[in-house]
């Protein structure tokens, strides 16, 4: 059974990117207890994933193997298990991995990665990311920052066919905000 650590209650990491008009966010995690290993934040997918490389560098036991979706089409994926997956003080124990080959999203970015942070992860926290500072936090899901009733919160968007721009880069036309209520 996965467990969930987190101490203190908020943990913050910091990140990097890494390519081109499209950066991925590059995170410092650490399996078993080994690293840190480069891994990137990537929110579709299901499942947290290793690289073949680093799959043996710890010696991983296979599961199992299944068909799974990515991008390009169908692929193979190996099935193990990691006794824990930490960024920072975020820690999980027991998770269920992919293994597959990540060279060519290395290859697309200029730099190796090792792994794929995915939903099975960042499903058991609330996740706030600073660009500004390159900062990731990690909370409690149950911990809620109360806003009055009439709060507003102005949400900058930026199509993602734009060149990536830092704060105060290049944005859309409309909307230039949006109100969220709750």
């Amino acid at each position: 059974m996965t467990t969930t650590t987190l101490s203190p209650k908020s943990a913050k990491v910091k990140f990097r990117l890494a390519g081109g008009a499209q950066p991925l966010i590059l995170l410092p995690v650490q399996v078993n207890g080994d690293g840190p290993f480069k891994f990137i934040l990537d929110t579709g997918a299901g499942t947290s994933l290793l690289s073949s490389d680093l799959a043996k560098k710890l010696n991983l036991k296979i599961i199992s193997t299944k068909e799974g979706q990515s991008a390009g089409g169908k692929i193979s994926v190996s099935l193990a298990k990691v006794d824990s997956l930490a960024l920072g003080q975020a820690k999980l124990d027991d998770l269920d991995v992919g293994i597959v080959d990540l060279s060519h999203i290395g290859k697309a970015i200029g730099t190796r990665i090792d792994g794929d942070v995915g939903y099975n992860f960042l499903k058991h926290f609330r996740i706030a990311i600073d660009y500004h500072d390159c900062e990731i936090r990690f909370d409690e899901p149950r911990r809620i920052e109360r806003l009055g009733r009439s709060a507003k919160a102005e949400v900058p968007m930026r199509l993602a066919s734009l060149e990536a721009a830092p704060a105060g880069g290049r944005a859309c036309k409309w909307p230039r905000t949006i109100p969220i209520r709750h």
